[in-house]
């Protein structure tokens, strides 16, 4: 009997789980999966979707490759997510002088 197949959605799940299933931004407790963006540390995305499709195909790879997960994405809260797009476009939390304090 086949497994079903998981949708994209929990692949997404999975993903968060396996990167902490909460915003990296010290003192921000935010851990609701609504609220939580998985966000390329190094802003490489547009790299990442050429070279692996949209977001499902995505999920899947860095699920098979839990190492490289790690080091390229992080988990930020939608506030904090906006905040760094705001404050420095870098893609980067360290640097630029930004300072990301909890919500």
């Amino acid at each position: 009997m086949r497994r079903p197949q998981r949708t994209p959605s929990d692949r997404r799940l999975d993903l968060l789980a396996l990167l902490g299933g909460q915003c990296v931004i010290p003192g921000c407790e935010t851990d609701d999966p609504e609220m939580l963006h998985i966000e390329h540390t190094y802003d490489d995305r547009a790299e990442d979707r050429k070279r692996l499709g949209g977001n499902p195909s995505l999920y899947g790879y860095y699920l098979k490759h839990p190492d490289e997960a790690k080091k390229n994405l992080q988990v930020m809260c939608a506030n904090h997510n906006w905040k760094k797009r705001y404050a420095n476009g870098s893609g980067k939390l360290s640097g630029h002088g930004t300072t990301l304090g909890a919500c």
